[in-house]
């Protein structure tokens, strides 16, 4: 009478199977001998594999960040020249320069006495 073997993974959140799940899977599988070894390995890739994954995950946020911020920066720029145009340019200039400083800049509104 033919042996028959049934295999069941029980599947946690979306349903997928990970990599080391199924390298899990096949290292039981494996010689006796070298079980424990392959087991330790996958354990130890699985947990550099999820510092990595969170790392990027960290840049990625970051990087969205700074996008914001730069969105923020030019709305903010755009409602103070909006500001000027509504009250009017009669002899109202404003300027903007790059200021000594890295990363700052030198912002100022004047008043032309052009007659």
């Amino acid at each position: 009478m033919p042996k028959f073997k049934f295999e069941k993974t029980f599947l946690i959140g979306k349903g997928k199977v990970a990599w080391y799940q199924k390298a899990t899977i096949w290292a039981w599988k494996q010689h006796p001998v070298i079980q424990p070894f392959l087991i330790k390995m996958i354990q130890w890739l699985k947990q550099k594999w999820i510092e990595v994954k969170i790392e990027n995950t960290m840049n990625k946020v970051d990087n969205d960040i700074e996008k914001i911020h730069d969105l923020w920066d030019e709305e903010e720029s755009n409602k103070r020249m909006d500001t000027i145009a509504q009250n009017g340019n009669d002899g109202l200039h404003y300027f903007e320069e790059e200021s000594v400083v890295k990363g700052l800049k030198n912002i100022g509104i004047g008043i032309s006495t052009n007659s």
